[in-house]
């Protein structure tokens, strides 16, 4: 009698339902991935991330929603910006340009940022705030920050009619500096570091005058300068980087800089920014010199050059009330505030925004990633999202820890039910099917250099990645398993290796009764 039949799928490499024979037959996964790729050797690998292509997302907009933490989004390898709301929509609108829009949620209404980004992609992703609060003055006054202390950070501390109240921390409290009187009610504020020592001591802008102390007492002034009018704005930094702060103004849309320490002559005239906008200045890009920056709002549209122009780094702080800025997390750059009804609010890591970006992939379900499908489908993935120019269109990539993928994607191969059959106590043979699995999974992907800016793909093009979970209107579906996850962890890092190189280890569904050659020889299965 002949018999005629065949495998299903292409009969290279492993055998998934053969895996499960030899499993529920008493072979571990070690014997199993050894006799499928018969001319491996076992390996491991150092932990390193996974980059996917999300298929499905090809040259669409890619929309992005987060329940809980904060939606955040990067230019490039720029700082991390926290987005209003809880989706935000990524399009390429042009070679190298992205447009991206706010929304409520998946369904939007989603409301389009000013301008464009240009980069070769946005990356997408769950980030927490690191900012402080805390309760210093009262109502009515006006806030400071600088260093007095020569310390090389800046503390708050504020001005009262005409009396200073400084703290050499951030924090509230009694002044550090014994109170001073300087200026009178009508004055405004200011402090720099005047002579170059490394302290900021006061100042006052009076009428087109600026009056400035190199000392924390009451008196005269040590320096005068003219320069503005009533009504401006003074504004302060160290515009060339030589170390001493030198005055500006700032009037509606129009700035007027000075770079030296005594006379007031304008040596940087420029408009930017709208009329009703606050001044706010800083060393946003950790340059050794101050630039200039607005609020609008509760955002932030900061410059990384003294000139007119686009904003280089707009955010959406959350907090309105009185700008400053200033070294509130040591070296580095300089980060903003708010002072509100007797309230700083400092953003406390180098980041001008104030965010940190969520690290590993072990998240809540909350602070995962979802990707929108439509607008009642949404997909979760665990690390970031990115949506990159490709230079054939716009694609979306998941990039995330290697394990944490590999979970994604060994129910999607081997179903997670394998993981229950030949038990015996608490021991269950069908578990070594799917660290066989997990094994291949993990070989293959890391072998893998698909696109310069994805290692593999998601769909059978590759080997299928489901991420975290689906959701469809109410109904939700866990996409990854205990057992599966299981058999992850058993055999975490491991991979096959030909010629020292970690090698692709395909695999199909079944074999029909030997598996066909190639790169691995062929075996009786």
């Amino acid at each position: 009698m002949t018999i005629n039949g065949h495998g299903y799928g292409h009969g290279r490499g492993l055998s998934q339902y053969g895996s499960l024979g030899y499993a529920l037959a008493g072979w571990t996964s070690a014997q199993i991935v050894s006799h499928y790729y018969s001319n491996t050797t076992a390996g491991v690998l150092p932990a390193a991330p996974m980059s996917v292509r999300l298929l499905g997302h090809d040259n669409q907009s890619l929309a992005v929603q987060l329940d809980t933490a904060t939606l955040a989004t990067v230019a490039g390898s720029g700082s991390v910006l926290p987005a209003p709301d809880h989706a935000v929509r990524v399009t390429l609108v042009s070679p190298g340009n992205f447009s991206i829009a706010d929304g409520a949620s998946c369904a939007g209404p989603f409301t389009t940022r000013p301008g464009t980004v240009t980069t070769t992609q946005v990356r997408i992703l769950a980030a927490q705030g690191r900012n402080s609060s805390f309760v210093y003055g009262q109502s009515g006054d006006v806030p400071l920050a600088g260093d007095w202390n020569r310390d090389g950070n800046d503390s708050i501390g504020v001005w009262r009619a005409g009396n200073w109240f400084l703290r050499n921390s951030n924090s509230g409290g009694g002044a550090d500096i014994t109170p001073f009187t300087f200026g009178t009610a009508t004055d405004v504020p200011i402090v720099g570091d005047w002579d170059g020592n490394g302290t900021d001591t006061p100042g006052v802008f009076r009428n087109g005058l600026f009056l400035l102390k190199n000392s924390f007492r009451g008196g005269g002034p040590d320096v005068t300068i003219s320069l503005g009018r009533g009504g401006d704005a003074p504004v302060v930094g160290d515009w060339d980087g030589d170390g001493r702060d030198t005055i500006g103004v700032h009037r509606g849309t129009n700035w007027f800089l000075t770079n030296s320490p005594s006379i007031g002559r304008v040596d940087m005239a420029f408009t930017y920014g709208a009329s009703s906008d606050l001044a706010v200045i800083g060393d946003w890009a950790g340059q050794g010199r101050s630039t200039i920056g607005v609020q609008r709002g509760t955002a932030f549209l900061l410059r990384y050059s003294n000139a007119g122009g686009a904003a280089d780094l707009t955010f959406d702080f959350g907090v309105s009330g009185t700008p400053l800025g200033g070294r509130f997390a040591g070296p580095g750059r300089d980060s903003v505030g708010v002072y509100a009804a007797s309230t700083f609010t400092l953003a406390t890591s180098n980041a001008p925004s104030g965010m940190t970006a969520l690290t590993g992939s072990n998240y809540s379900l909350g602070q995962t990633l979802r990707v929108c499908e439509s607008a009642n489908t949404s997909r979760w993935y665990r690390g970031e999202i990115r949506a990159v120019d490709s230079g054939a269109g716009q694609r979306a990539v998941n990039v995330l820890d290697r394990e944490w993928y590999v979970r994604g994607v060994v129910p999607r191969e081997s179903p997670a039910s394998w993981g229950s059959q030949g038990c015996s106590g608490q021991v269950c043979q069908g578990m070594q099917a799917l660290e066989s699995q997990a094994i291949a999974a993990r070989s293959y992907a890391s072998a893998e250099n698909r696109y310069p800016y994805a290692k593999t793909c998601d769909t059978t093009s590759c080997q299928v990645y489901g991420g975290r979970a689906l959701q469809v209107g109410a109904t939700f579906v866990a996409l990854e398993d205990s057992r599966s996850d299981a058999a992850v962890t058993a055999t975490a890092d491991q991979v096959r290796l030909l010629n020292s190189q970690v090698v692709a280890t395909e695999f199909s569904s079944s074999s029909g009764g030997i598996t066909a050659g190639g790169v691995f020889p062929s075996v009786v299965d």
